[in-house]
């Protein structure tokens, strides 16, 4: 064992920078994960369907209020790695300063105004209640992001990832031991005192604290440059909780959490994508403010992009094959939600990628594009689920179908504009990256198949435990491990991954 982690360790050390923050990163994105996912079982088994849905109802107000900042956040991320690059450190200060002291200033007015208005109202109390607590994680919000942000920036990933880890132990902890005595307002309360947790952690290890400084100059170029960045973030958002928004005004709060229940989980779907996007876009947008090279921006994170599509169908069956166990054994009311696991998770695979378009195109400085297609994207969703719920009288499973609908459009457009708009490629290239991310979410169905048909018809119990899930776990990983080690083996790798 110890010959093992001492050649582990030293192939570690031996990967550069990039790889060895890509590593660690990832990994931490990975065991955040596995926390809130416990977080997520146990109190949908201790809450129920209804009490989730009024959680998911109320958080609503965080998913949007975040990006009241407008933009600034953003912008520095884009802007601080070329300042840089160009030597000019005391312009990135200046800019970081600014965004951190105009976004906290928001947040608090953000705080103030979601208080009175839940103070006047005539809402339930959980609402009141709910409202007044998501708003103080407004501000709080701004100050954790900045922290892991600039972390990021300056190339500390094992420091951001403590305080990600931290934050997400917190929330876990706190809401699991008030939970009996608040019931669902425990989740609410627990994310205040995380992010106060991580700030006070922050500041007494001597993590850089900002200033406040505003300089209207800096503001000023900061709106003009993320004010773009933060309507795609906004829209991006939007396109992704329409679903719940229509949910709610059709339906009522038991469906809501029957449908964000598997949502939830699925997001754990896009963890990879996510850390190892935000670790190799710092890499090339540092590259790109010296060279100003497309093609070198456009290749690395394509391949990026298609090398995930090819190894995260594992992380989905993984998903699957978890929460059919638990719901089997452990949450017998969330059983209507097996169906939208089997139709959301292997569409997840388009989205995968969409992370690593989206980064082009920022780079590039051609986000505009993405809003457009987030714009159409949005009007498409909605008027369907609108027409579904209210005029068809459907339910979230066919909501669930558009969800996959919507993934895999965001997936053609944004491949297609930034191919378009990148001179180094043409529509053939544009038709492998399509033809190959498909080919893979049909062979995942095709697994996805044969695991249900092979775990339903040997179903097996053990200690009055249904071991359904298990075994399609065990089934589709097996299967897909088998296809990953032929790909290797024939060296079809490389061709898959390059352009």
């Amino acid at each position: 064992m110890n010959i093992f982690w001492s050649n582990y360790l030293s192939k570690f050390k031996k990967l550069n920078s990039t790889k060895k923050n890509t590593v660690i990163y990832t990994a931490t994105g990975y065991i955040e994960s596995v926390i809130r996912f416990l977080q997520s079982f146990i109190l949908a088994k201790i809450l129920g369907p209804t009490l989730m849905g009024e959680v998911a109802a109320v958080t609503l107000i965080m998913t949007y209020g975040t990006y009241l900042q407008l933009g600034t956040y953003s912008a520095i991320i884009q802007k601080i790695p070329l300042f840089k690059a160009s030597k000019e450190f005391e312009k990135a200060e200046t800019y970081k300063n600014t965004a951190f002291t105009f976004s906290v200033f928001i947040g608090l007015l953000a705080f103030i105004g979601v208080s009175i208005y839940a103070i006047i109202s005539q809402l339930s109390n959980f609402y009141r209640i709910g409202f007044i607590l998501q708003g103080m994680c407004i501000p709080l919000y701004y100050i954790f992001l900045f922290y892991t942000g600039i972390l990021r920036i300056e190339n500390r990933f094992i420091s951001s990832s403590i305080l990600q880890l931290l934050q997400a132990f917190s929330i876990l902890v706190v809401s699991l031991t008030t939970v009996f005595f608040i019931s669902n307002k425990a989740i609410l309360v627990a994310q205040v005192i995380a992010f106060m947790i991580s700030i006070v952690y922050s500041y007494k290890n001597r993590i850089e604290w900002f200033k406040i400084q505003i300089d209207l100059g800096a503001l000023k170029s900061l709106l003009i440059i993320g004010m773009p960045l933060i309507t795609v973030d906004l829209f991006n958002v939007l396109l992704n909780t329409i679903d719940r928004v229509v949910i709610i005004r059709f339906l009522n709060e038991t469906q809501l959490g029957l449908y964000t229940f598997p949502i939830g989980l699925a997001a754990f779907y896009f963890t990879a994508s996510v850390k190892i996007s935000q670790v190799i876009y710092r890499k090339v947008l540092f590259e790109f403010g010296v060279n100003q090279d497309e093609k070198n921006v456009t290749s690395k994170l394509l391949k990026s992009g298609l090398f995930l599509v090819l190894i995260s169908p594992r992380i989905g069956f993984c998903i699957e094959g978890s929460a059919y166990f638990l719901i089997d054994n452990f949450l017998p009311q969330y059983f209507e939600s097996r169906i939208i696991f089997h139709i959301i998770i292997p569409a997840c695979i388009f989205m995968t990628v969409t992370p690593f378009l989206t980064s082009v195109l920022i780079t590039l400085e051609k986000q505009l594009f993405i809003l457009i297609v987030q714009f159409l994207l949005a009007l498409i969703v909605f008027s369907i689920d609108f027409v579904l719920l209210k005029y068809l009288n459907k339910g979230i499973n066919e909501i669930s179908l558009v969800t996959i609908l919507s993934y895999f459009l965001y997936f053609i457009l944004l491949s297609f504009v930034v191919i378009k708009t990148t001179n180094s490629y043409t529509l053939r290239d544009f038709f492998k990256i399509v033809f190959k991310t498909t080919l893979i979410y049909l062979f995942t169905i095709t697994i996805q198949t044969i695991g249900i048909y092979l775990s339903k018809h040997n179903i097996f119990f053990l200690l009055n435990y249904n071991f359904e899930g298990f075994l399609y776990l065990i089934i589709t990983i097996s299967l897909y491990l088998i296809f990953l080690f032929i790909i290797y083996k024939t060296k079809l790798l490389n061709n898959f991954i390059n352009n």
